[in-house]
């Protein structure tokens, strides 16, 4: 870790998924830990975690909140949050339904959220209301204080309709002079195409989200093993299968998945990611943000458009490289791949 990070990110752990690989995150979070304890990251203020750190597609909160394949890593997560270091979980498609209008629904399913992992047996605390948002945005504030700001919304008509107006900025760095960057930070999905979003992609996870465990489990292999054959031949037995569990989806068959789509392809969706998150900042005024952090697409990727550089953070899938955001005190960022 760099001597002068003041905020961690990383995206796609994947807790829950067969293929996460939970021994790799938690040297990273044990070794995070050890610095923090040794003075050598005496600056780092927080760890922010850029959604589908859970994985209620592949799993269910009784499995996540009672294996004891986790204790260690929720151990090392808690132990982080008690040396003082604020622990922000930024919510993807994976923990939370994004069907519908999502941005005025979240304030309610961060709640059922936080609520049904108590509920399954979570005992520790790291996981809370205060901790819990879909955006960030760090930036300086009008004393040219470095402030990581935390948004249920960015649409502020909805935040006033809703009451989700209890946005939260914690200080970084106290600054004599303004540092010049600024970044906006999310999950991802929100960059999906609008039509394929919502009438493809999200009532289809949605509806993986409300299977038993062992259809979750078998769904969790077929679908591994599917993309391990890069053969799109197979793509029939995996909705035969979806078929059999009597999960009815309009349009399901247009469904790709990135493995299995050739390099040119991967790179032309990739790309669309980032030609659509230029036009979210540009559809909601944020016209002084200069760099966007997320995940969702499982892949580390760095593109500059303009003033703009864009940055994914790859995933912690046993398949996949996993990569960690360093941003510092100067406001500058770093991105270093976990080995």
């Amino acid at each position: 870790m760099s001597k002068n990070v003041i905020a961690i990110l990383t995206s796609d752990v994947h807790l829950g998924d067969l293929y996460c690989n939970i021994g790799k995150f938690e040297r990273f979070l044990a070794q995070i830990l050890r610095e923090i304890k040794n003075g050598s990251v005496a600056q780092l203020e927080c760890m922010l975690f850029l959604g589908d750190t859970f994985d209620l597609m592949m799993s269910t909160y009784k499995h996540l909140c009672n294996d004891s394949i986790y204790s260690n890593c929720y151990n090392l997560l808690q132990t982080i949050q008690d040396q003082g270091i604020r622990l922000i979980f930024i919510l993807g498609n994976h923990e939370i339904p994004t069907t519908g209008y999502y941005n005025l629904l979240f304030g309610k399913r961060k709640l059922d959220f936080l609520y049904s992992m108590k509920q399954g047996g979570l005992k520790h605390n790291f996981l809370k209301k205060n901790g819990i948002y879909q955006y960030a945005i760090i930036k300086n504030n009008q004393s040219n204080q470095f402030t990581l700001a935390l948004y249920d919304s960015l649409n502020k008509p909805w935040i006033d309709l809703v009451g989700f107006n209890e946005t939260q900025s914690i200080l970084l760095v106290a600054n004599k002079a303004p540092i010049n960057n600024s970044y906006l930070i999310t999950h991802g999905h929100q960059f999906e195409d609008w039509q394929t979003h919502h009438f493809v992609s999200a009532p289809w996870w949605k509806s993986f989200m409300g299977l038993k465990e062992d259809a979750k489990r078998v769904i969790n292999e077929f679908w591994h093993d599917w993309k391990e054959k890069k053969d799109e031949n197979d793509k029939e037995g995996f909705f035969n299968y979806i078929n059999s569990l009597k999960i009815n989806k309009t349009n399901m068959n247009s469904i790709q998945v990135e493995e299995v789509i050739p390099n040119g392809r991967h790179q032309e969706k990739t790309r669309r990611f980032f030609d659509n998150a230029l036009l979210f900042l540009e559809n909601n005024g944020l016209t002084k943000i200069n760099h966007v952090i997320f995940g969702h697409i499982h892949e580390f990727n760095q593109v500059r458009s303009g003033n703009v550089l864009l940055t994914t953070n790859g995933c912690w899938l046993e398949d996949k490289r996993s990569y960690f955001t360093e941003i510092l005190a100067n406001g500058n960022c770093t991105q270093k791949q976990v080995e």
